[in-house]
């Protein structure tokens, strides 16, 4: 609700400030937050900042710090908790400043060129770099922190009466290779979704545009609005469970794909049979969660060309596994736990729990679909409940063990073994949704 009012309040705030002739300038905070502009209309205005930022202006982190930056290269970093006494000031100089009756002088900055909002604790837009087990969160606000360049960006140039003039934006960018030192491929996700796999960090680039971090990679290709980097990733995407599937219909073989929602790489000691066919990691789709990694597995797809890229919206933009099969001639199967996640080209049958679901898929073997697709929900279930490696999530997880193995018992065709995500521990148990290793890195296997 505070987001909605503060940008109706600074639409407002700019639409006055056009139309009125006594309108003098407009500020603009940066960094960790929903955009928010202030508005002078005399020299002399004054805004209580601890009113703005208790009412009117959203940050995405509960605790953050304010960076202030003068136009001479001065700044001063102070806590976000407590802005009582402090207001930001357009003076009689025409000039920004930063005010406060309470903080230790050097807290007030005249000729204000940016106020940065810093996240100070967990914030849904960090940015996760992941080098091994190691993860590293940076958020837009944040990289103001770091040792960061600056560079001019040609925007282009223009001509008139025989004279030209080339226009320039400043970028503040750091090196990849400063955050993540190490690694000789890496695979960067978007918030949207969108996917790009990389060879070495040189001349790679972080830039901060539009509160967002940008990732400009030295062969040219920039990805908008990175949610995470990973180093020295699994060399593919469950999106590979459609394209091996097609193939293999293609080639006149029956296919079974079975899905274990929430199996993490890092579970596989708990299911011995399934380790013993060799599975190799693959990474699941950003965000790591049910409908976004399903909708990956039916269409080949990332989440910014499939179109799901949350919960809320069920409706694929491309075709699915079972369209593509359809159009071969194909039968399929199409067993699914619970409820739907996703609206596809065919109805599933739904299971009441995963010993349901083990019921169905057995009986739909008996009339030998070409293509068979059973997802089970019991391991994501219990490692939101009790955390991934509790006690009772292991005992699911070799529970669904001995399901595959049951239903790979005399099944003359290929089978594909993988999971649309992980889970990582939390204080209450288990959760996933972030550019985690143990959200994003599942097993994969291909066997018959």
């Amino acid at each position: 609700m505070k987001r909605v009012v503060s940008l109706l309040l600074a639409a407002a705030l700019l639409l006055s400030l056009t139309a009125c002739k006594g309108a003098v300038s407009a500020f603009s905070p940066e960094g960790d937050l929903e955009g928010y502009t202030f508005a002078a209309f005399r020299a002399g205005e004054a805004f209580d900042l601890a009113l703005y930022f208790d009412k009117y202006i959203e940050t995405r982190a509960q605790a953050f710090d304010l960076l202030l930056i003068a136009a001479d290269g001065f700044a001063a970093r102070i806590a976000g908790d407590d802005l009582t006494g402090c207001t930001l000031v357009f003076n009689r100089a025409h000039e920004w400043e930063f005010r406060s009756e309470l903080h230790p002088p050097s807290a007030n900055v005249r000729n204000l060129a940016a106020m940065v909002v810093v996240s100070t604790s967990d914030d849904p837009r960090a940015v996760h770099f992941i080098q091994g087990d190691k993860v590293r969160g940076i958020t837009a606000g944040q990289l103001r922190l770091l040792d960061t360049q600056c560079a001019l960006r040609e925007e282009g140039t223009s001509r008139s009466n025989g004279r030209s003039v080339t226009v320039y934006t400043t970028q503040r960018r750091v090196p990849l290779a400063d955050i993540l030192p190490e690694g000789g491929s890496f695979c960067a996700m978007g918030f949207s979704g969108e996917t790009m796999f990389f060879r070495g960090p040189e001349d790679s680039i972080l830039v901060c545009e539009r509160g967002a971090l940008d990732l400009h990679l030295a062969d040219g290709r920039i990805l908008r609005d990175i949610a995470g980097v990973m180093a020295d990733p699994p060399g593919f995407l469950i999106t590979e469970t459609y394209h091996d599937a097609l193939r293999a219909l293609e080639q006149g073989r029956r296919v079974m794909i079975i899905e274990l929602d929430g199996m993490g790489f890092d579970m596989l000691p708990y299911a011995p049979h399934l380790a013993s066919l060799s599975p190799r990691r693959a990474l699941a789709c950003y965000p790591p969660i049910s409908p976004v990694g399903l909708a990956a597995m039916l269409t080949g797809e990332t989440p910014d060309v499939h179109g799901i890229q949350g919960r809320e919206n069920r409706a694929l933009s491309c075709e699915d596994l079972f369209a593509a099969a359809e159009q071969l001639g194909k039968t399929c199967a199409y067993i699914e736990g619970g409820h739907t996640l996703i609206n596809t080209s065919m109805r599933p049958d739904l299971a009441l729990d995963d010993a349901n679901a083990f019921t169905l898929a057995k009986d739909a073997l008996e009339s030998a679909p070409d293509l068979l697709f059973v997802h089970f929900h019991g391991i994501d279930e219990a490692a939101h409940a009790f955390g991934p490696h509790a006690g009772d999530t292991r005992q699911v997880v070799a529970e669904l063990d001995g399901c595959v193995r049951s239903l790979l018992e005399g099944f003359d065709g290929r089978v594909i073994i993988t999971a649309d995500h992980g889970l990582h521990k939390t204080e209450g148990g288990g959760n996933h949704g972030e550019f985690l290793p143990e959200d994003m890195v599942v097993p994969y296997v291909v066997a018959g």
